[in-house]
């Protein structure tokens, strides 16, 4: 057997069987035994030289396996074209493989009757789970560093390979990638609740509390510093592995977000270099009547400013493509984080470097409604709540000047009123202020924070804070206040 050991190899696990057949049908205990009997395997593994043969040969089979599953060319391909459940993660084929082989490893293993075996089984999964995070990290290194490179060059000149690094090229990808790192991880945190895993961790951690502290009485009092601290009831032999896939899909993540903000903003140069926001006239008293009481809510002008187009047309094709490729709970956080960059590029390149007309911040207001809120709103049902800070300073832009209306101001409605709205349910109406009266009571240091907040909240202003709001009335070119 040694000189075939793949004989051996056979000859153990048929042995295995043999005792769990004796231990669990016929329930056969030796004469005289007084602890677990080892089984008729230990013939073999009771033999160094047989063992060390036998783990030899199993590793390598284990190896040998691994990497036909990684050197198979459609290892990065969904493994089903329709999971049926948008709540499920599409793995990979080689993630759905890489599991199957850890599942073989853990089949044929689990009846060993010593730790220290089932320890070598164990040392097998994790080498394996290492070598792939391994793997899908050089892939993601490699892809950050040609999309730097792609940076730098100059247009045209980058390669076929760079720019597969782009657009939809790139994020199908980087969601195989993401895909397999949450497969393998929120597999592993399942198998760590199994009871041979968890029996395995409880006397690993006990083994290991025992050799740090030889001394130490199970029935003596440990202190904060004791090693037994180390063990944690909760953990399971996979922490450290699932940890090591969470941050890569974080990583993952942030690459994903990248990649979709970097040709968006660059396509939005034009539209955030546009100096006419001022320049739009007011409003007349004849037209003042079609002031909406909220103008995110009714516009009748559906028209985005043309520079608009080409930015929401590469938006929603990536939207799109992410949430055919993940799970409808990795979608909804990559929305939220590209929600997060596209606000803070408003904010920053467009609301705090120009000045607004009413008619300015109408077509903002609009722009905000119907462009980037509608990109969102086939896959997310209310995008404006990604969108606060940006949803309050168009709500502040877009306020009636009192040069549109000289009259008396028009009456309010409670924040907290509901209304029915045409066509049936209810819903919050805001009250109407005029620009003036909202900087009056802005800008008036004799009131308290609590009751301007008050009175902002009643305009649909809700999450800027009072400094923020003030920075944002500023824009208004109506603004006299510094």
């Amino acid at each position: 057997m040694l000189s075939s050991p793949e004989i051996l190899s056979h000859a153990i696990h048929e042995a295995l069987r043999f005792d769990k057949t004796l231990r669990e049908v016929e329930y056969y205990m030796p004469p005289g035994q007084t602890k677990d009997w080892q089984g008729t395997v230990q013939i073999y593994l009771g033999n160094r030289e047989w063992l060390k043969t036998w783990l030899r040969v199993e590793k390598e089979f284990a190896v040998a396996r691994y990497t036909q599953i990684m050197e198979d060319t459609d290892a990065w391909q969904p493994a089903y074209e329709d999971m049926g459940d948008k709540a499920l993660v599409v793995p990979t084929k080689s993630a759905e493989k890489l599991l199957d082989l850890l599942e073989i490893i853990t089949d044929r293993y689990r009846p060993l009757p010593a730790l220290e075996h089932k320890s070598f089984m164990l040392d097998i999964q994790l080498d394996l789970l290492l070598e792939y995070h391994h793997h899908i990290r050089s892939l993601v290194d490699q892809y950050e560093s040609m999309t730097y490179s792609f940076v730098r060059v100059m247009p045209g000149t980058a390669s076929a390979e760079e720019m597969s690094t782009m657009g939809i090229d790139g994020l199908r990808n980087l969601c195989c990638w993401m895909s397999s790192v949450e497969y393998v991880g929120s597999s592993l945190k399942d198998w760590g609740e199994d009871v041979l895993f968890l029996e395995l961790y409880k006397e690993t951690s006990e083994r290991t509390r025992k050799i740090s502290n030889p001394l130490h009485s199970d029935n003596e009092d440990s202190d904060e510093d004791s090693p037994r601290k180390k063990y944690n009831e909760n953990g399971t032999i996979f922490d450290e592995p699932v940890r090591a896939f969470d941050v890569m899909s974080k990583r993952i993540q942030g690459l994903i977000v990248r990649n979709i903000t970097n040709d968006v903003f660059g396509s939005l140069k034009p539209y955030a270099s546009l100096r006419s926001w001022p320049q739009i006239e007011f409003s007349t008293p004849e037209n003042s009547g079609r002031q909406p009481q909220n103008p995110l809510d009714s516009l009748e002008n559906d028209d985005v400013s043309p520079e608009l187009y080409q930015p929401l047309t590469l938006l929603t094709h990536s939207l799109e493509f992410l949430f055919g490729a993940l799970s409808t709970k990795h979608f909804t956080l990559l929305y939220k984080q590209v929600s997060s960059e596209m606000q803070d590029f408003f904010w920053q390149k467009i609301i705090m470097k120009n000045s607004f007309s009413e008619l300015g911040g109408l077509q903002l207001a609009r722009d905000f409604r119907i462009g980037l809120l509608g990109a969102g709103r086939r896959w997310i049902k209310k995008p404006e709540n990604y969108h606060r800070k940006l949803r309050d300073a168009v709500v502040l832009l877009s306020l009636q000047s009192t040069r549109a209306n000289p009259a008396a101001p028009p009456p309010t409605v409670s924040f907290d009123q509901d209304l029915k709205k045409e066509g049936g349910g209810s819903g919050i109406q805001y009250a109407k202020k005029t620009l003036a009266q909202i900087m009056a009571v802005l800008f008036d240091d004799d009131l308290e924070v609590e009751f301007v907040e008050g009175k902002l909240e009643e305009i649909g202003v809700l999450s800027l804070n009072v400094p923020e709001a003030k920075s944002v009335i500023r824009r208004r070119v109506e603004c006299w206040r510094v």
